[in-house]
């Protein structure tokens, strides 16, 4: 297992210096595959009117595009 301060530092780092959301985005994902794992990883982002919730970052963007949309149900 990894480091898990150096790995937080180096999200830090990116945190505070990325341009893009991609950026911290994969920084994010980097992160937690080097410290607990997963088999996919995707972020959502729900719409301001919460109609629905969109995919913004997938680990595997050939079956979970970022574009994929479903209703968002509380």
């Amino acid at each position: 297992m990894p480091d898990l301060l150096s790995v937080t530092a180096g999200l830090a780092r990116t945190l505070n210096h990325a341009k893009e959301p991609q950026e911290v985005f994969a920084a994010v994902e980097d992160a937690i595959r080097r410290t607990i794992g997963f088999r996919l990883l995707t972020i959502l982002f729900v719409l301001p009117d919460r109609s629905a919730v969109q995919r913004i970052h997938s680990s595997d963007p050939v079956a979970y595009p970022v574009t994929g949309r479903k209703p968002f149900r509380t």
